[in-house]
């Protein structure tokens, strides 16, 4: 048989004589009932806030970036898609031409980026190792597939394979080793 809950019993209690003496002083716990505390004040601003269609602001930070704050500084941002991952240098110059490796995390793939037309062999060697070219992005773009972290290594061995024949082709010396050597 289920139990009952019990119902305490209405009490009557006689509050006269508890109106009658007021104290001078209130206690910490019925000023803090009469006033409103901090997070009463927070709550009400994120709703004016919301009534007039703004993003709340959390109370911890400024309302306003700090002036003397860097621009962007704490402010969480996304990576571009492809980002660059790696690039060589294709002259003696930082400002020469380059070899560019991306990666795409939202495509799974990888892509080559020549700053100038590599010659016929280049091409040739990036359409055995199964990149293809994409006109309208400028970059030929290989699937990682299943295996992503060996897929990126591989690329990465072929950037510099292309990068040290170019190079090499030009006399200079190649990359990753001293100039001396």
């Amino acid at each position: 048989m289920p139990r009952k809950k019990r119902t305490p019993a209405a009490e009557t209690v006689d509050t006269s004589a508890v109106d009658a003496v007021q104290p001078t002083n209130p206690t910490p716990d019925e000023s803090a009932r009469t006033e409103s505390d901090v997070f009463d004040q927070v709550i009400a601003a994120r709703q004016a806030e919301q009534v007039r269609g703004e993003e709340p602001v959390p109370p911890s930070r400024p309302a306003e970036p700090l002036a003397d704050a860097k621009a962007g500084e704490g402010k969480w941002q996304l990576q571009p898609d492809p980002h660059p991952f790696y690039s060589i240098a294709l002259s003696d110059s930082n400002d020469g031409p380059r070899i560019h490796l991306y990666r795409s995390r939202r495509f799974n793939q990888v892509a080559v980026r020549f700053d100038e037309k590599p010659d016929e062999a280049v091409r040739q060697r990036m359409h055995d190792e199964g990149y293809r070219w994409r006109q309208a992005e400028g970059v030929w773009t290989k699937q990682l597939g299943e295996y992503r972290a060996s897929g990126q290594l591989a690329a990465e061995r072929l950037v510099d394979e292309l990068a040290n024949g170019i190079r090499a082709e030009r006399g200079l010396a190649p990359v990753g080793q001293a100039v001396g050597v």
